[in-house]
Parts: structure tokens; C-alpha cells; sequence
């Protein structure tokens, strides 16, 4: 957290205080000579003068479709079904996806194929209180996980998406992507209300489909709700009985949403090569 510059030490110190049953994010800077004198004084401060609440980063794992990402030994080893299934598979882009997610599952909880337990709807969950999911689209396969429910999709960007704001939007989510500035804003918007909805219904881990149509995300017409960050935008919704925080992130021509009863203060991204994520339009 801190950061040496001409024999001084920098402070940020974000946090968050609630006002309104709502949170809003402040932030405080200060630059010293006596480090622990400025840390005792803010944290009684904050002690004293507001509701804390502790700092939680989003890491959202991700791979790019590259054949040198597959590591077919691993796989073979610690994900034999998912092998043979993903063999299976005639689109080779299908099969390496597959591959893909298995690997940033394995990686990143070190278990076995076992103990990867699915419900009636095939949502996979482990039994030791950690919740994880995967989504994948065209060349980027993302993973998170948590302490609590969560939900992530990806998609592509793609304007034949179109096709489907009759079956998947109603009428309210149809006039807030027909108002998009121009056709490719219009795009944008009905992607990230369909990554919202498939984020919210991955994240619930309900045994009951439920048609797109019914997952509402109208609260995101509300710009009075939506808090929108450098990188993405946030916004809280209700979801069979509980309270899910939405991030979506514009990520070169995808869009990522992730649901989560956790609130997270900021979002990272870890993967070999880096890239531009940017705030999605209006």
C-alpha cells in the first residue's frame, strides 16, 4: 500500500461507509514522515466516524485460446472425463474451450475431477464451502471464485445476438437497448444485459431453468443505481430472494459479468498477457 517518494510515505486508503442503506466509495491520500502515527489516526477515524467495510478484490482468471495454454498431461491426469468428453466435441474451438476451463480450474483450486460435484442442471460446485464457475466464448475462457455465491459469462461482441432481444428481453430491457446511441452501442447493451442474466442464474445455482425473459435487469436503466468505475460498471439487483452485486467489464470486443453476493471493492485480471479492459457505453 505504500509507496516511497522523496523520503516520503504515501498513503491511499480506500474504503467504503454506508449512508442510505447505500455505498459509496471515498477515498484518502496523505503523505507523511511518521507512517504509524497517519495509520493509527485514520483507522480511529474510520472507527469512530463510519460503517467499515473491508476492501475485497474481484480476481477473475482468464486464457486465451492458444494451443500453447493446453496442457493435455494435466488434463489427462487430473481431468480424464473432461478429456474424453471434450474429444468428442467436432468443433475443434469447442474442444480446446473445454480443455481450457478444466486447466483454470484445476490451477487455480488444486482438486481433483471427483470432487467436482453438478447439480440437476450440471452447474458444477465443490463441498467444501468454496464457490467457483467458469464461462467461455470464441477465444477467452474466464474463471472466478468465492466464499459465496458467484456467477460469470463472457460473450463475443456480435451483432447477430440481435436475433434474440424478442425470446430473451422484455419490453423494458428492449427499450433500453434500442436507445443505444448507434448499432453497435445497441449491441453492446443487449450483450451485457444477456452476461447479466446468465451471471445471476449461474451464480443462484438453481435447479430450475428459468426462461432469459424472466431474469429481469431493469434496474440497469437506472442510472441513479449504476455506479460506474474506470474499467466497469456496478449495480446491485435482486435474484430469487437474495441481493447480487453485478460487474460488467468491456473486454476488447467480449463482455464479462460477474453476480456475487460479495461485494468486491475493485476487479483484477490474472493471465500471462495483459490486456485493455475499458468501460462499457452508455
Amino acid at each position: 500500500m505504500g509507496k516511497i517518494q522523496q523520503k516520503y510515505i504515501t498513503f491511499s486508503i480506500k474504503f467504503l461507509y454506508g449512508y442510505n442503506n447505500k455505498l459509496y466509495p471515498r477515498y484518502m491520500s496523505l503523505g507523511v514522515k511518521r507512517p504509524q502515527f497517519v495509520v493509527f489516526k485514520v483507522l480511529f477515524i474510520l472507527k469512530v466516524r463510519y460503517n467499515i467495510y473491508y476492501m475485497k478484490e474481484l480476481e477473475i482468471k482468464y486464457l486465451k485460446n492458444d494451443a500453447s495454454n493446453i496442457d493435455l498431461d494435466l488434463i489427462k491426469k487430473h481431468f480424464p472425463k473432461r478429456y474424453e468428453e471434450a474429444l468428442k466435441y467436432k468443433s475443434e474451438e469447442s474442444r480446446d474451450l473445454s480443455l481450457l476451463a478444466g486447466i483454470l480450474i484445476y490451477n487455480n483450486l488444486i482438486i481433483e475431477e471427483s470432487e467436482i460435484k453438478y447439480n440437476k442442471l450440471k452447474k458444477p460446485y465443490i463441498e467444501n464451502g468454496l464457490y467457483f464457475n467458469v464461462s467461455h466464448s470464441k477465444d477467452y475462457v474466464v474463471f472466478v471464485k468465492s466464499e459465496e455465491k458467484i456467477g460469470i459469462d463472457i460473450e463475443f461482441i456480435n451483432n447477430k445476438n440481435m436475433n434474440i432481444i424478442n425470446y430473451a428481453y422484455n419490453e423494458q430491457e428492449k427499450e433500453y437497448i434500442l436507445n443505444g446511441k448507434d448499432d453497435y452501442s445497441k449491441i453492446e447493451r443487449l450483450t451485457k444485459l444477456w452476461t447479466i442474466k446468465e451471471s445471476l442464474f449461474k451464480a443462484s445455482g438453481s435447479e430450475k431453468y428459468i426462461e432469459p425473459k424472466n431474469i429481469s435487469t431493469i434496474d440497469i436503466k437506472n442510472q441513479n443505481n449504476i455506479i460506474s468505475k474506470e474499467s466497469y460498471d456496478y449495480i446491485q439487483l435482486n435474484f430469487l430472494g437474495e441481493t447480487y452485486n453485478i460487474y460488467s467489464i468491456k473486454f476488447s470486443d467480449y463482455i464479462i459479468s460477474v453476480a456475487s453476493i460479495t461485494h468486491y471493492t475493485d476487479i483484477c485480471f490474472r493471465c500471462k498477457q495483459q490486456q485493455q479492459f475499458t468501460r462499457i457505453n452508455h
